[in-house]
């Protein structure tokens, strides 16, 4: 079996508010996102893609401290639903 995995970029500092929820357009399949670097606001993430569309909120422990302070690895996010497309 073959993983795909999509490379996400997220700028808090001009499109990102806590509480915001964040519409993937990209598919993947887990309620886990793997937050591979921090730099400043920006928070680098990775998904696996297995034809699924995810609406997903970044918790709070991504915007408590300036700059955030998130250990490399695997952290969980809220889920408000999925669907295939």
């Amino acid at each position: 079996m073959n993983y795909y995995f999509y490379m996400l970029i997220i700028d808090m500092r001009f499109c990102m508010k806590l509480g915001d929820k964040v519409v993937l357009k990209t598919p993947f399949s887990s309620p886990i996102m793997i937050v591979r670097s921090i730099n400043g606001d920006d928070v680098c993430c990775e998904f696996e893609i297995n034809g699924w569309t995810q609406e997903v909120n970044l918790k709070e422990n991504l915007l408590k401290t300036s700059p955030p302070e998130v250990p490399i690895g695997m952290i969980e996010i809220d889920i408000f639903g999925w669907k295939s497309e």
